[in-house]
Parts: C-alpha cells; sequence; structure tokens
C-alpha cells in the first residue's frame, strides 16, 4: 500500500519537480552555501550542525524523479534513522529540510 501511494504522489509532482529542479540547478552551490549558513544561525540544533550539514536534500530530489520512488523513500528512510541514531532530535531534521527549502 505505502509504495502505491508513494508512486501515485510522485506521478502527480514529479514534472513540477523537474521544473523547480531544472531552474535551481545552475543555483545549487549558492544555495548550498545558504542553507549551511541558516543552519549555524539557528541555535537550538547547533549542537547537530555536522551531522545536518551533511544531508544530501537536493540530489534527493534528483532520485524522487529519476529513479524508483520505492528507492528514493527507502534512501530518505534510512538517511533519517542514521540521523536519528545519532541523537539528532527530528525537529532539528524538519529545520534542516525547511531551511534548505527557504534558501532555494
Amino acid at each position: 500500500m505505502k509504495n502505491n501511494v508513494t508512486n501515485r504522489m510522485i506521478l502527480e509532482v514529479k514534472e513540477p519537480l523537474l521544473a523547480a529542479l531544472t531552474s535551481l540547478t545552475s543555483h545549487s552551490a549558492k544555495i548550498l552555501v545558504s542553507w549551511r549558513s541558516l543552519l549555524k544561525r539557528h541555535r537550538l540544533c547547533g549542537r547537530y550542525l555536522t551531522m545536518l550539514s551533511g544531508l544530501s536534500v537536493g540530489p534527493q530530489l534528483r532520485d524522487l524523479i529519476f529513479s524508483d520512488p520505492q528507492a528514493y523513500r527507502e534512501k530518505s528512510e534510512r538517511q533519517g534513522q542514521d540521523l536519528a541514531r545519532n541523537g539528532v532530535p527530528s525537529d532539528c531534521v524538519a529545520v534542516a529540510v525547511a531551511l534548505y527549502m527557504e534558501s532555494c
């Protein structure tokens, strides 16, 4: 069931995501610098800065569009589990993703 829902969601958002990624690709280095700068300023999650700044948010979106949605979901879950094992609160992960989107 989860797989079908994921696949359906991907099909619905694939074209807009592809357009956004195409538009943002030339700015990826600036986005990364801006995102890491915002992360550094976020005091509550500063302790986890090294682990959070290692998130591969941009490349994950490319995987979502061009590869198997199930593989994307599994890769994202593994990355989240790794962060959790290292004691990174889920709130800090959510902040990191939100700040990345803000940087875009």
